[in-house]
């Protein structure tokens, strides 16, 4: 079994050309444009961490993406969820 142990951060940004900017669900707010995860040690590949929705008021939400590619995480285009997992 592979173990890793490592501390980061993710960022996340919302790219709109609308009049109407998308948001995040709580607790991500305008004040506070984050969300704070905790993730146990020796976490398995694979593992969900959590799922991040949007909404846009004018607009629908095309997909979720990490840009540039992470080489821990991955997120699911369509749902939002993000995965740890090592490429």
């Amino acid at each position: 079994m592979l173990v890793l142990n490592f501390k980061g951060t993710l960022l996340v940004s919302i790219l709109d050309v609308n009049d109407v900017a998308p948001s995040f669900s709580f607790p991500w707010t305008k004040q506070h444009p984050y969300y704070v995860e905790q993730m146990q040690e020796e976490l398995p590949i694979g593992s969900v961490l959590g799922t991040f929705t949007a909404s846009d008021p004018d607009s629908d939400i095309h997909h979720y993406a990490i840009e540039p590619e992470d080489e821990y995480f991955v997120v699911n285009e369509t749902t939002g969820t993000l995965v740890f997992y090592l490429f």
